[in-house]
Parts: C-alpha cells; structure tokens; sequence
C-alpha cells in the first residue's frame, strides 16, 4: 500500500487511526476517554504485560522531529501516570509511546532518560516503521477513516439486501459470486466482522455464541416461515463498540391492572432484574451498525444477563450458634445488576438446588430472597447437599461468605443468610428433600450416576415405586397381594419349566428414574406352588402368565445378589 502522508493529516485524525490500528493489534486493550485529561494513558490493556502486569499506550500525532513543547508533553504524560490516583490499582509494566515518526538516536536516548530507571516499568518507543507495519496488516483501518471504506461498505450492505429480495434470482452460482463480491467489501470493516447464516424450518430462538458477538438480526424469508436469515455482528476489538456503540431507545407499554408485569418493570428500573416485555409492548429504534438500524413497533424486549458467570465461585456455609458448621455449597454469582434504586446480586448455588438474590438500596437497606432452583438433570448427591443446606439455613442458625479457594473456617459472618421460611416453602422443601433422599439411597448401591429428575413430573406412583426398590436393597421383604384376577404376569427364559411345590423365580431389579433404568441387581419372588395359564414369546424369552397358590407373593432381593447390592 501507499505510504501515508501523516505529516499533512490533522492532528486529531492521526491519533484516532493510530490508537484503532494499536486497538485491532491488541484486541483486548480499551481507550481511556479523556474527558478530564487521561492521566498518561490512552490506551489500556490489563495483564498484556509478560509478568502478567498492565501495558499502558500513550498514541501522539507526532509525525516530524520533536519540539521542545512536544518534549515537554510526553514528559508529562509520563509523570502523570504515576501521579493520577485513579491509576493507583493499576500494575503497569510497560509503558508504550507510539507516534508515525522514528525517534533518532538522541530523541532515543532523551526518551530513556525521561525519569530514573524504575524497577518492573519498562519504556518503549513504537514510531514510524510499527505504524506503519499496523496499517499495511489492517488496511480497512486506514481506507474506512482516510478513503472511502465507511461509503463503500454501506453500498455493499445494499447490494445485498437487492439479492436477497430478488423475485427473479439469478442462477444459485451466480447469485452466489454476487454475494461473496459483496462480503469482501464487508469484511473490510475495520470495527465489526458480519457473518451470515441460512437455515430452514422456523426461526431459532438462540444461535450458537461466536466470540465478540454484539448483535443478531434474523427473519424469516417467507410467510409459511420454511427459511431464514440471519446477520451475526462481531467486534473485532474491545473499543468498537465504544467507537461505534450498539443502541436502544423506546418505551414500553404496560397495560394498566397489570401489578406483576408492573413489578417485573419496577425491579429492572429499580435493580436491573431480568425483564421481558409482553408481545407487541415495546416500540422504539435500533441504531447499529452497518445499516442494520431499524424503527421497531409492535417488539418484545427482553432483557437478560450477558454472562453465565460473575466473578468468583463462593462458599456458604451455616453455622450452628455454637459455631459448628452444619451445611456448606459452593455458590456462582449469575448476575451483578444496578438501577436507579441500588445494586441486585444474583447467586446460585453449583448445582442449581436454590438460589439466592439480595438487593442493596442505595440507602443502605437488604431484601434477600431465596427461591428453590431447577435441578433437573443434577446428580442426586449434588442436590441432596444443596437441599439440606437449605433446610437448615434458618434462625438461630447463621451463615457465612468466603471465596471457594480460601482455607476452611475464614470469611465473613452474615446474619442475614438464615431466615424464617414461609411455612408452605418448609412443606415443599421437606417433601422433595424425602424424595431426593430415596434417588441418594438408590445412587449408594450403583455406580451409574442418578440424575434428578424433573419433579413436576414425579407422581405418586414413581414415590412408591423408589421406596419399594429403597426398601428391597435394605433388606426388607413384601408379600405382594396376587392381582384381582388371580395371576402374575413374569419375564423367563422361555425353555423354563416351573417346579411342584414352592420355588423361588428370579428377575433384575431396575429403578426406574426419570429417563433412566438402573440395574441394581436381582429380586426373587417365592411361590407356594404355581401353574402356567400361558406363556408368548417375548424379545427376551418370554412372557409367562401365571396363576399362584395362595393369595400372596414373598419379594426380597435375591440372595445371591443381596451381598454384592
């Protein structure tokens, strides 16, 4: 490429190209606003340096020999750096002038000698020959704030959006290398990457993360909603959207008499709580990007965490007045919110068996909730712990918050972990504790991991079922009453002949949970004496009907089986 003419570009355009070429370079680095003057920094990336510590970027316009006044100012920012509180909590390791001029060797050496050396800070200089390497790898950077790029891609977002609503399509080929000509004016986007995807069938709901992604945009290509498509935007550095941001206005319509969608509003204004808006409430505009900006009316707007993890893992334990611990969780901070009334902090114990919301007013004041999560597909054991945590985070018991990593028996009392639950909360709780204990039984006999399941699902039936199994592996036995029509219903071996007198039929015993059948051994069932009314050929054998002398069955767990468990 041509070399640039910095010297007769205006100051300001310099250092706004320059500090984006060294943004696309070091993708993770931010520019610091300089709203009160930036302190020696207009360039930050935290723990970049080789020890791990922070690298701090002055970018200067400077495109000729230095003045005095030039001197004087790099000297400046130099000290500053070290002056400024608010940058006492950074670790910098290096500290990087970049300026499109190579520094002689005596501007070189001035430069070294700016202040005495000081351990861990190293000084460097990136001038001309660095720049100029930047904008030969980013040429978009240069074409989009110097040439034409910022035109050019707009046409090609047009060009596009033709294709895609052409009744009277070219061929798949051709319409296919009209595209690609498109995406490469795209790609030079020195701010975002666009990628596309079609589909069939209805819109998705979610499509797979991409690193970066700010945006996606997505309809359906036709009324009987068979296809699709989507534009998935993507930051190519951490200042773009801070150069070019994504934004949202409107407002949203609530129905009058609405008093938990008026609540549900009230907490993201007052807290920043996940919100979603009925359909068709929300109307207002989206300013975006690469003529992605729309009038929206008729919307739903829903608003929900950015990460599934904040900070991090905690321990919660409770403590017994007289100090034992009685229960301890391993707890992940979902959400970290804020709105005009305080801060609210999402908690979530690991394996999703509660979770545990506090809201700080800006006041000074605490409203805690905790509320029993969804965890289904949690392994028993897992949730067994978190549900007696709960049944005994309760006064006069008292908890208390550490980090996961620190030793046991240090953190922070917190009075107000255990609170008087609402009586039909302490029912609900110790009726899926009673449950959850049976699964823990059944997991304690098998090495197959027993996952919960979803108990919404759960009857009666499926209690009396795994008390049954729970009470065969502890060694009890049943008689089981013969059914109404006088017969019992069995799997054999199809060439088994049945003995006079009493004898003893095997078959596996299997737990029934959820999705899962686990094998926990063998059950036998003691007959007085029995005939066979009918026997059908089965996948396994087959099916014998038989009729038992007696009114009765003897169930134990078999006891050839009933030591291994």
């Amino acid at each position: 490429m041509k070399r640039i003419p910095w010297t007769r570009l205006e100051g300001g355009d310099v250092e706004a190209v320059v500090a984006l070429l060294v943004n696309r370079k070091r993708p993770n680095s931010i520019r610091i606003t300089p709203s009160t003057g930036d302190g020696g920094v207009d360039i930050l990336e935290k723990g970049a340096a080789p020890g791990g510590g922070d690298v701090v970027y002055q970018v200067k316009k400077y495109a000729e020999p230095l003045t005095s006044k030039q001197k004087s100012e790099i000297h400046s920012s130099f000290t500053t750096l070290k002056s400024t509180p608010r940058w006492d909590r950074l670790n910098v390791e290096e500290w990087k002038l970049v300026t499109p001029w190579n520094p002689t060797p005596e501007t070189y050496a001035w430069f070294d000698d700016l202040e005495p050396e000081q351990p861990g800070l190293t000084r460097i200089w990136h001038g001309l020959d660095y720049v100029e390497g930047l904008a030969a790898e980013y040429p978009a950077v240069i074409d989009y704030y110097l040439g034409d790029g910022e035109t050019a891609i707009l046409r090609a977002f047009r060009t596009i959006s033709q294709y895609s609503d052409l009744e009277d399509a070219p061929s798949p080929m051709d319409l296919a290398t009209r595209f690609a000509d498109a995406r490469r004016v795209l790609d030079d986007d020195p701010l975002y990457a666009y990628d596309y995807e079609t589909g069939h069938g209805p819109l998705p709901k979610r499509f797979g993360t991409r690193t970066g992604l700010i945006m996606t945009v997505a309809r359906t290509d036709d009324a009987s909603n068979t296809s699709w498509t989507a534009v998935h935007v993507i930051a190519r550095c951490a200042e773009s959207q801070n150069l070019r941001p994504v934004t949202l206005e409107g407002k949203i319509v609530v129905p009058a008499g609405d008093e938990k969608l008026e609540a549900a509003l009230e907490s993201f204004a007052g807290y920043g709580a996940p919100f979603t808006s009925p359909h068709g409430s929300f109307q207002g505009k989206l300013d975006a990007p690469g003529g992605l900006s729309a009038e929206l009316t008729g919307a739903s707007l829903q608003l929900s965490p950015t990460t599934s993890e904040v900070g991090d893992p905690l321990r919660l334990e409770v403590l017994s007045p007289e100090g034992d611990v009685l229960a301890s969780v391993e707890a992940i901070r979902r959400d970290v919110s804020s709105g005009g009334l305080g801060v609210r902090i999402l908690l979530e114990e690991r394996y999703k068996t509660f979770t545990l919301e506090d809201r700080y007013h800006s006041e000074g004041s605490l409203v805690r909730a905790i509320g029993q999560g969804d965890f289904a597909g949690q392994g028993v054991l897992d949730v067994q712990r978190g549900l007696r945590f709960l049944s005994v985070c309760r006064p006069p018991n008292e908890g208390r918050i550490s980090h996961a990593h620190t030793p046991e028996g240090r953190g922070v009392l917190d009075r107000n972990l255990c609170v008087d639950w609402p009586e039909d909360l302490t029912q609900a709780l110790h009726v899926t504790m009673d449950a959850v204990d049976l699964l823990v039984e059944i997991q304690k006999r098998t090495d197959a991991r027993v996952l919960t399941p979803d108990f919404s699902s759960i009857s009666g039936d499926n209690l009396a079922h795994w008390r049954f199994v729970v009470g065969l592996l502890s060694g009890q036995s049943y008689a089981r009453p013969v059914s109404p029509d006088g017969r019992f219903y069995i799997e054999l071996a199809h060439s088994v002949v049945l003995p006079t007198g009493s004898f003893t039929l095997t078959s596996p015993l299997v737990a029934e949970v959820g999705d899962q059948r686990i094998a926990l051994g063998t059950i036998g069932y003691e007959f007085l004496g029995a005939e066979v009314i009918e026997k059908v050929p089965s996948e396994n054998g087959a099916l014998f009907t038989l009729k038992p002398h007696g009114d009765s069955i003897q169930v134990s767990l078999h006891e050839e089986e009933s030591s291994a468990g």
